[in-house]
């Protein structure tokens, strides 16, 4: 099966379906930066894709998940990092809930992923260009998430990364909409 559907921003195309196996292989992470708040400062948290800055031993038959906090609808088959971004392999459960969404997967209708992780180290820590913090972390991936809205919009089943080189500033009086995964 392949859907190509372009835009001024990325492409996606689904083509890495296997209907008979009820297997997906996608990016589940990048090295995207994503704004986050400690309670005190914005940061840009950046999650190392180096291989000794990831601790994988958890993500071989880790939960695929609806949502973080849903019912588990599948499980990894297999994950590798590549060219700094974690690819996995994922198999679809048979419960009512997994069919449901394994068909709006192979439709191109849910394709927005994320990592449920744990961040055990700084790697580094600069300020960008902006005076915004930029911090690299180590980290232990545990499980993949089908989400409505991701943190990273680089990854998630089908993606190919051509987003823009930098995102625009906010217009002098505008809000700038901050994300917070919880």
């Amino acid at each position: 099966m392949k859907l190509n559907i372009k835009n001024e921003f990325r492409s996606f195309t689904v083509e890495n379906v296997d209907a008979e196996k009820r297997t997906v292989t996608f990016a589940a992470s990048s090295e995207y930066p994503v704004e986050r708040y400690d309670g005190k400062n914005i940061y840009r948290e950046i999650l190392s894709h180096d291989s000794a800055d990831v601790d994988m031993t958890r993500m071989n038959g880790a939960p695929l998940l609806d949502t973080h906090k849903g019912d588990v609808i599948g499980v990894v088959e297999s994950c590798a990092i590549q060219e700094k971004r974690m690819i996995v392999t994922v198999r679809f459960g048979t419960s009512a809930r997994a069919e449901e969404i394994f068909c709006d997967v192979k439709n191109g209708i849910r394709r927005n992923v994320s990592i449920g992780y744990l961040k055990t180290s700084v790697v580094s820590s600069r300020k960008g260009a902006d005076g915004v913090m930029e911090i690299r972390f180590r980290w232990t991936p545990y499980e993949v998430s089908m989400v409505p809205v991701p943190a990273d919009p680089t990854v998630g089943i089908g993606r190919e990364i051509n987003l823009p080189e930098a995102t625009p500033e906010p217009e002098k009086g505008k809000v700038r909409m901050i994300i917070i995964a919880i």
